[in-house]
Parts: C-alpha cells; sequence; structure tokens
C-alpha cells in the first residue's frame, strides 16, 4: 500500500511539474489575497503540525496583499516548504512572516532545524534532488517538491530561494509581485 500511495504521489507531482513548467499551459491567474493563501496553507497541514509536535508562529499581519495568481498553485507552493519543515528540518518550530518589500509580498518560511549546506542551497530547487537520499524516501519524498514550488512561483513572476545555517535552520523566502 506505501509503494502505491508513494508511487500515484510522484506520478501527481509529474503532471502538476509537467503542467505547470510547460509556458504553453495556461494557468488561470486572478486576483487573490497570499494572506489568505498561507492562512490555507497552513490549514491543510494541521494533522501534520500536530502529529510531529511543530509550533507554528504565525507573523501575518491583517493586511491584504493582493498578487495575481492562481489560488490552488499557490497554496500548493507554500504547503510544500512548510512540509518539508515538519519532514525534514528535525526542529519544532517554523516561523511565517508575510509582508512587501520593493513591490513584492514577500513570505519567509524559517524553522529551527538543521538547516541545509549553502553549497547545496540551489540544488534543492533541482527535480528529483534530495539531500539525504535514504531518509528521504522512507519519509515518502520524490526529490520534487521544492522543484513544483520553484516553477509555481516563477510562473507568477516571482523566485524562491533558501537562506541558511547550517545546524541552525533554513529560511525559504517566496517573492511574488504585488497587483496594482
Amino acid at each position: 500500500k506505501k509503494q502505491i500511495r508513494f508511487m500515484s504521489d510522484l506520478t501527481e507531482d509529474l503532471l502538476l511539474l509537467s503542467s505547470v513548467s510547460n509556458v504553453r499551459f495556461r494557468i488561470k491567474f486572478e486576483k487573490i489575497n497570499m494572506v489568505d493563501v498561507i492562512k490555507e496553507a497552513i490549514s491543510t497541514l494541521n494533522g501534520s503540525i500536530e502529529k510531529k509536535g511543530f509550533k507554528i508562529e504565525r507573523k501575518i499581519p491583517d493586511k491584504k496583499y493582493f498578487v495575481n495568481g492562481n489560488r490552488t498553485l499557490l497554496i500548493r507552493a507554500i504547503t510544500n516548504i512548510i512540509e518539508n519543515s515538519i519532514k525534514y528540518s528535525e526542529g519544532e518550530r517554523i516561523d511565517i512572516r508575510v509582508f512587501s518589500k520593493n513591490g513584492n509580498v514577500e513570505v519567509s518560511i524559517r524553522d529551527d532545524g538543521k538547516g541545509i549546506p549553502k553549497e547545496k542551497a540551489k540544488e534543492i530547487f533541482e527535480r528529483f534532488y534530495r539531500l539525504d537520499k535514504g531518509r528521504s524516501r522512507k519519509e515518502g519524498g520524490s526529490g520534487l517538491g521544492l522543484a513544483i514550488t520553484k516553477e509555481i512561483v516563477e510562473r507568477h513572476g516571482g523566485s524562491v530561494y533558501v537562506n541558511t545555517k547550517y545546524k541552525e535552520g533554513a529560511d525559504f523566502v517566496i517573492k511574488i509581485p504585488l497587483s496594482s
């Protein structure tokens, strides 16, 4: 059953990645509030958050940050990062901040885990890349989550990167242009 679930998830991820990375694939965009997207992403992961004993610190203002985007895809991009923190960081806390800077809405997802070696900070966004190959397979990872996140964010005209201090945690930052 575990292998069937893994193959099903892998197939779904490959189809999504193929669709999102194909510029001819039309994505329906609308004006959406990123604060609502983030709250929904956190809500979908409440079970995993509680099961692993994580504490989520939200620094999300009541302000609205509108972007032209696809709600479903942006939720997926954010949940991918939060899920990775839950699965792999070996920490206890995730801080999520939202703010605007230079015409972008920025979402910072920082964990207090073991971090990512600086030399691997760009590689983790490549397809099928897994930092810890043995443990990732056990946890159900395919190495596509951050590649999907990167494609989704770039299709929204934005960028994603990670600031990391090995052994002190990782801070993933998503930047997406604010809607005019």
